[in-house]
């Protein structure tokens, strides 16, 4: 099940902008800009990030962005996060606010409960098959 995920920039020109897809868990952010060398790259807003392995959003996923394109992984911790995507090299940091939403469907009150009786029916057909 995917979701559109979007990012809404503040009005201001950036040098580089960003854009963002994936499910209603992880996201994708593109960046594209005209920034030379390769910077790295930090999603500040609640979540997790990927850098080789799932970090704290505290982190920067190194060397993710290199001559004006790149990707960072991205796992909110809820909807309508609200943050700034962050790219540094040396001691220079460029910054660009957002508000990540995702559209995501909601799941039924008794999603879980659901699933527990469908197990359990399961269970009750293989072991009255086994007698």
């Amino acid at each position: 099940m995917r979701a559109l995920v979007f990012l809404l920039m503040a009005s201001a020109s950036f040098a580089f902008n960003a854009t963002a897809t994936g499910t209603c868990g992880d996201v994708s952010v593109m960046l594209r800009g005209n920034e030379t060398g390769c910077w790295d790259v930090k999603i500040d807003a609640p979540g997790i990030v990927l850098d080789e392995e799932w970090k704290s959003s505290f982190f920067y996923a190194k060397d993710a962005y290199c001559n004006g394109n790149g990707t960072a992984k991205f796992r909110p911790a809820f909807d309508g996060t609200e943050g700034a995507i962050k790219i540094r090299q040396n001691n220079t940091i460029i910054e660009l606010p957002f508000i990540m939403g995702r559209n995501c469907p909601a799941r039924p009150p008794n999603f879980l409960a659901v699933i527990v009786l469908i197990s359990a029916m399961f269970a009750g057909i293989f072991v009255f098959k086994k007698q």
